[in-house]
């Protein structure tokens, strides 16, 4: 009965570590908007080192430590340069940072 006990409670702390470890690293996003368009970026910093067809290229090292603080109209005007022909950096595009949690 003991050994029974002690397996049942090992297995619901291992399961809720595992819980913690998976919910405690949500993955962040950059949705730039211009009028009808719009584009998601993942923000990690292998999907910023393999954007193609930047402005100039992102240096995942220089990026703020809290993902989100790096999206915003200068980002998007750099990441997606056809995104808004046209148009002021600080009229028409839109930035949204949002998180979506890795649950398996």
């Amino acid at each position: 009965m003991h050994f029974k006990f002690t397996w049942s409670l090992f297995f619901i702390v291992a399961l809720s570590g595992l819980q913690l470890i998976l919910a405690s690293s949500p993955t962040s996003f950059c949705k730039c908007s211009c009028d009808k368009n719009s584009t998601i970026i993942e923000l990690t910093p292998f999907a910023l080192g393999h954007l193609k067809n930047t402005l100039e290229p992102i240096d995942p090292l220089s990026l703020a430590k809290k993902p989100c603080l790096n999206c915003t109209r200068i980002f998007c005007k750099n990441a997606l340069p056809g995104l808004c022909t046209g148009a002021a950096i600080d009229d028409e595009i839109v930035p949204l940072c949002f998180r979506k949690l890795n649950f398996v």
